[in-house]
């Protein structure tokens, strides 16, 4: 008896961090956050996907090779209406189908050295034949691969 009371206190400490929220029916996560937007729950040794933590809590184990995926696309919602399982190309098929594919090209890449306007000028200067790619390369502090990828419309298309 004395276990069950412990499991249903550690569900009941889980399940109060969970904020609803009526417009959308979202269960919000208000715990720890992993930096990528999604709920954080410690069990020893590990730190666990709160989405999957609420699943195993309401559905049972996962399957091998399975994830928990997210009807509402929502990372901190753990609402289990909202989760169901799927492999990796389910979730690929998914967020395929809701066009959420993160565009990182060109000044949208959290990595990018050059904007825009910095490969239009480049570009200008390279073809009026002011400046060579190792000089160019040099300005903008990029490498000399990138910069003749950007002139040549490798990548900057």
């Amino acid at each position: 008896m004395g276990g069950r009371l412990k499991v249903e206190t550690k569900n009941r400490r889980f399940w109060d961090k969970a904020h609803p929220e009526p417009m959308s029916g979202c269960w919000l996560w208000m715990g720890a956050f992993f930096n990528h937007g999604y709920g954080k729950v410690f069990r020893k040794p590990n730190f666990l996907l709160a989405h999957r933590v609420a699943w195993e809590l309401i559905h049972g184990a996962i399957p091998e090779n399975l994830l928990v995926l997210h009807k509402c696309d929502v990372p901190s919602c753990i609402n289990p209406r909202h989760l169901f399982l799927g492999t990796a190309l389910d979730n690929s098929q998914d967020c395929y189908r809701k066009d959420r594919q993160a565009n990182n090209a060109g000044e949208y890449n959290p990595r990018a050295k050059l904007t825009r306007q910095d490969v239009a000028q480049a570009r200008e200067s390279f073809h009026v034949g002011k400046q060579r790619v190792c000089d160019l390369a040099r300005k903008y502090g990029v490498s000399w691969t990138t910069m003749n990828y950007a002139i040549v419309g490798k990548t900057w298309r």
